[in-house]
């Protein structure tokens, strides 16, 4: 299997409501280089056991390993590359000149130029997180059993122990249904299956933004030969949400998983913004 992910990144320290203009660099150093470890120690093939008698390694979970390209978007000169923990062979800096807002643009523009090149796509915002080595085997599964024109997109959550708040927290919960109005249909549906034995549920989001997709050679092919695409549409939020989900919903029917089964498939948000910030009324987690 090839994997592609491309990553828009910028960080200047001149104050706003966005992480990457925040004016100490090390949250965005530290999820920067958990996002590139984390999809080569997930994915690639460098993953061994300790053969502990005498102190060799083993290769491991070479079945399933895939070949690997980070390709991280930058302009301006902005960004913390140079501070980052991971070697520089891991990742390919790619440098464009454009206004930093619509960064996310000309990083999908590298998925036009590779659509033959890879088995699947993925766009993520540099704080995103991917824990689970059996996220494209998830997706795979739901494609081969929903078909290409659905698009099932991973529930972003956050993570911390604290006395008062949610120990786990999916961040993108229904808003007002602002994203029906650009959906390329409107029949609402539900999705029902089962996945090793469990009962599984996928909604028609009316709130597809996760700050990320994901997408099959097909699917990314279908994408960039829309008129939509690279259009710089900003009407859903901003520039930034439009680059990640606009085009995405104008194209496909997006799924998420249900919230009893949100886990099934998700992505970390880095670091835990919402659950640091957000006041939280008493009583809020209810047992249904």
């Amino acid at each position: 299997m090839k994997l592609l992910f491309v990553v828009p990144h910028y960080w200047k320290p001149t104050g706003g409501n966005y992480g990457s203009l925040g004016a100490d660099p090390s949250p965005r150093v530290a999820a920067l280089s958990r996002l590139i470890a984390a999809l080569h120690s997930q994915f690639g093939p460098q993953q061994a056991v300790l053969q502990i008698r005498d102190r060799t390694l083993q290769p491991a979970n070479q079945q399933k390993a895939a070949e690997i390209e980070i390709a991280i978007f930058t302009t301006q000169g902005c960004h913390v590359l140079e501070y980052l923990s991971c070697p520089k062979n891991l990742y390919r800096h790619c440098p464009v000149e454009c206004d930093p807002m619509f960064l996310g643009f000309e990083a999908q523009a590298y998925l036009r130029d590779r659509q033959q090149d890879f088995d699947w796509y993925g766009f993520l915002e540099d704080d995103l997180i991917i824990e689970d080595p059996l996220f494209f085997l998830k997706l795979q599964w739901f494609q081969t059993n929903v078909g290409p024109q659905a698009v099932l997109q991973p529930n972003r959550f956050e993570s911390l122990v604290a006395e008062g708040k949610p120990h786990k927290l999916y961040v993108d919960g229904p808003n007002s249904g602002v994203a029906v109005q650009f959906w390329p249909d409107r029949e609402a549906l539900q999705l029902t299956g089962q996945f090793l034995g469990f009962p599984m549920t996928f909604e028609r989001s009316v709130n597809p933004h996760s700050g990320c997709f994901f997408l099959s050679q097909a699917q990314v092919q279908k994408l960039v030969t829309d008129p939509c695409f690279l259009d710089r549409d900003i009407r859903f939020v901003g520039p930034l949400e439009s680059a990640a989900s606009l085009s995405l919903m104008k194209v496909f029917r997006i799924y998420k998983p249900a919230a009893p089964q949100a886990s099934f498939l998700e992505i970390r948000h880095h670091p835990a913004n919402f659950l640091k910030n957000l006041r939280f009324a008493t009583g809020a987690i209810a047992s249904r």
